[in-house]
């Protein structure tokens, strides 16, 4: 089992590979960092319509009803957001993959070092 972040689902849905999401972990706030990401897409680069848009968050939804999705405890999110300098989103998927004694799958590079000492961490396109 792994834990992907948004920046690792969004890879996979992009190079349609959603199926190997299926039964993996991530975190609630996943739902809401895709949605961010096609609010982008839609508002900043007018790559899509809202209604568009609508159909992209609806079908990242789907995406997201296939996986597992965890609930981190919100103190020890905030303490490994200190620990490791990283923002509290960042921090909620490194918690929950180290809580999960599980290995992390990201893009972030800013992830991938500062918490590569205590979790393995992989990227899409390690495991695809």
């Amino acid at each position: 089992m792994m834990l992907f972040d948004a920046s690792s689902i969004y890879a996979a849905i992009g190079k349609g590979k959603t199926s190997s999401l299926k039964g993996f972990y991530s975190v609630i706030l996943a739902r809401y960092e895709l949605g961010n990401i096609i609010w982008k897409e839609t508002i900043l680069r007018k790559t899509y319509s809202v209604g568009e848009g609508i159909s992209v968050v609806n079908f990242f939804d789907k995406v997201l009803s296939e996986m597992k999705l965890l609930h981190p405890d919100l103190d020890a999110v905030f303490k490994t957001a200190v620990q490791f300098h990283l923002s509290y989103y960042d921090a909620s998927y490194v918690y929950a993959a180290i809580n999960a004694k599980i290995p992390l799958v990201t893009e972030d590079e800013k992830i991938k070092d500062k918490a590569g000492k205590l979790l393995k961490i992989y990227s899409f396109d390690d495991i695809a």
